[in-house]
């Protein structure tokens, strides 16, 4: 089996947004480089599917060279957009009284996406280097 498969099956499954309880629509696949894997879902479409929502694409070596050509070429032009460094998340936060008043645990859970993206960054950095 192929790494990625079992997030596919998920996402082409209808899911309850946890917040909401609102239902939301399976994903639909339209096409991929693979065809034995692409036929079984296929088959997933009618209504309460987003149609052709997703394309499979199973990399090899050309399109993982291709594919990191183009990332970088858009960093490098601006056209990708991160949030803030986690650093000046937490300055903006202390800044502020309820910055202040909130627990460790509160803070951290606030800071979270900023740190996250400060992690994105430095592995993408490392694929960089590496490459």
């Amino acid at each position: 089996m192929d790494f990625g498969i079992g997030l596919v099956d998920f996402m082409t499954k209808t899911q309850l947004d946890p917040e909401t309880g609102d239902a939301l629509p399976a994903f639909g696949v339209s096409g991929g480089t693979s065809e034995d894997i692409i036929e079984t879902y296929k088959k997933i479409k009618g209504s309460g599917v987003e149609n052709d929502a997703m394309y499979l694409m199973k990399a090899n070596a050309p399109i993982n060279t291709e594919a990191h050509s183009y990332v970088q070429t858009q960093m490098y032009n601006g056209r990708v957009k991160f949030l803030i460094d986690e650093n000046q998340a937490k300055t903006k936060l202390m800044s502020t009284k309820v910055g202040q008043n909130m627990t460790p645990d509160k803070r951290a859970e606030e800071l979270m996406p900023f740190t996250q993206t400060t992690i994105l960054k430095d592995e993408m950095l490392r694929l960089n280097l590496a490459a």
